[in-house]
């Protein structure tokens, strides 16, 4: 949030009676509370997959786990060209059926 919305926010704040007033910072804080949860949750499941885990998959292993899980169809590679660089540039192509 800028400078300019959060000053803009808080004058609408001051519009409002003390009760409603009262209500939306409450809401406020309910909110904060709760990511700050939700931000200790992740930490710590992040923690328990790093502590679990065995060795680093490379990409390519991940993303065909994750191509098998979701049914997508595997790319083929095919070379096109080599670039100003000298290095091949190679682009995915799916199989289409």
């Amino acid at each position: 949030m800028s400078k300019v919305e959060l000053a803009e926010a808080i004058a609408k704040l001051g519009t409002l009676s003390d009760s409603r007033a009262k209500h939306v910072v409450s809401l406020i804080e309910d909110l904060t509370e709760l990511e700050a949860l939700e931000n200790a949750a992740d930490l710590k499941a992040a923690r328990a997959a790093l502590a679990e885990s065995e060795e680093p998959l490379q990409w390519e292993q991940v993303k065909a786990r994750l191509d098998a899980q979701f049914d997508l169809p595997q790319p083929t590679s095919r070379e096109i060209s080599r670039g100003p660089t000298g290095r091949k540039t190679v682009f995915q192509i799916a199989d289409r059926d």
